[in-house]
């Protein structure tokens, strides 16, 4: 029994986060509330689908699970995007066909690759931080793409939630840094202490 949940569940559960990801952007797109305007631009940002595959690479203890399981889940987002697009009267049937194709090509390709950089990043030592580093990396790169190119004709919340979202990756990098090099220098000390003890 628990072998077939072991099985069932984390399908299920990457596709329910992959299908809210996909619903909940452009759900809350159309609410005048700023805090929730605020979380349909994060919800909508290119770097928080990353962060989805990456996520679900996490959580899985191999590689080959790690890539399916990311871009099943990216794929459930991302036909569940369109859908409620198509819903609102934003996508037509052509373009919703078309764009679910491109898409959804990008999402099995792009969250093959975040699973693995997920599953990655679990390892011990420096040789992770460069897998650690990929989620606040590309969204330190959008945000400052964003704010260069379109945040300022889309109003205050959108500036500043690109700001915010900036803040916010150049801390998490720092923090990994500092984290990783803590960690190096304190396995470091205990191989030190563990060498003269054999002595």
């Amino acid at each position: 029994m628990s072998t077939l949940r072991s099985l069932i569940l984390p399908p299920m559960a990457t596709l329910a986060v992959g299908i809210s990801l996909g619903a909940l952007g452009p759900l809350l797109g159309t609410a005048d509330d700023p805090v929730i305007h605020a979380m349909h631009v994060v919800l909508s940002a290119g770097w928080s689908w990353a962060a989805l595959g990456f996520g679900v690479g996490i959580t899985r203890n191999s590689l080959a699970q790690s890539a399916v399981l990311a871009a099943f889940s990216l794929l459930a987002g991302v036909v569940t995007y369109y859908a409620v697009k198509s819903h609102q009267g934003e996508v037509d049937e052509t373009s919703f066909i078309s764009k679910v194709i491109f898409w959804g090509l990008f999402a099995v390709i792009l969250g093959s690759i975040l699973g693995v950089t997920g599953k990655l990043a679990k390892s011990e030592g420096l040789l992770s931080l460069p897998f650690r580093l990929i989620i606040p990396l590309i969204a330190l790169f959008e945000s400052s793409m964003r704010l260069r190119s379109e945040a300022t004709t889309q109003g205050q919340v959108v500036s500043t939630t690109w700001e915010v979202t900036r803040g916010v990756a150049v801390a998490a990098v720092i923090a990994l840094i500092a984290q990783a090099i803590t960690s190096w220098r304190s396995r470091a000390s205990a191989d030190r202490g563990e060498n003269v003890l054999t002595r």
